[in-house]
């Protein structure tokens, strides 16, 4: 597990060693997603929560194709630039679900080449809540994927109703079950790595963009450091 970093520690080496500089305070992640309600919704759960004081997440639901999702990202990035808004740390997030293979694909080749990251899930978003309850391999659809959360739910509460709308995602019960999905995912990226992506079902890069959010990736700890201290 990576170790986490501490901005606060960060900060006060900066102002004792360079008390004539502005100490920096905020870390900004943009996330565009494809879904305008259930992805938004999800992550904007992060704030207020770890790293709540220094991620600004501004995540944008777009409801546009996965090809699409890499230009506005890039427009995004340039108009907040404009007011010196500057992102450390871009993504675009989207589904297979019913997109071509051959865009779901290219999507995720192409958009690294632009300094653009990338959480997809195949079948869905709702890949990711399910491998917060429990381990699965077997093939799914977004359909499939609900059936299973509603049943596991349903086993402790039986009024529960997956809502793609909802805000509240008290259900994932994530303080306890997060770092289980993420190692799930990790597992999963490693069943079917030599097929094309769109093929890989199921699987989902979202732990990725989850450890950057939390902390919990060491690379990228490492280079908001350093940010810092420049």
């Amino acid at each position: 597990m990576a170790k986490k970093l501490n901005i606060n520690n960060i900060q006060q080496r900066k102002a004792s060693t360079y008390s004539h500089l502005p100490v920096r305070t905020t870390v900004y992640f943009l996330i565009v997603s494809e879904g305008t309600k259930t992805e938004p919704n999800y992550f904007e759960t992060f704030i207020g929560k770890r790293g709540s004081k220094v991620v600004s997440v501004n995540c944008k639901g777009r409801g546009k194709n996965t090809t699409q999702l890499i230009a506005e990202a890039k427009k995004i990035q340039e108009q907040d630039r404009k007011h010196g808004k500057v992102y450390d740390s871009v993504w675009i997030v989207f589904d297979k679900d019913n997109f071509p293979d051959d865009a779901f694909n290219n999507a995720i080749v192409t958009a690294p080449k632009e300094g653009i990251q990338v959480a997809w899930n195949n079948p869905s978003i709702e890949l990711w809540y399910l491998l917060h309850l429990t381990d699965t391999t077997k093939e799914l659809t977004p359909a499939s994927c609900i059936s299973e959360i509603e049943k596991i739910i349903k086993q402790n509460n039986k009024s529960f109703k997956y809502n793609k709308s909802s805000k509240d995602f008290k259900w994932l019960n994530k303080e306890e079950n997060q770092h289980k999905a993420i190692s799930r995912a990790k597992k999963l990226q490693q069943f079917k790595p030599e097929e094309a992506f769109a093929k890989q079902n199921p699987c989902t890069t979202v732990d990725k963009l989850v450890c950057q959010l939390t902390w919990e990736d060491e690379e990228f700890n490492n280079k908001i450091s350093n940010k810092i201290l420049e």
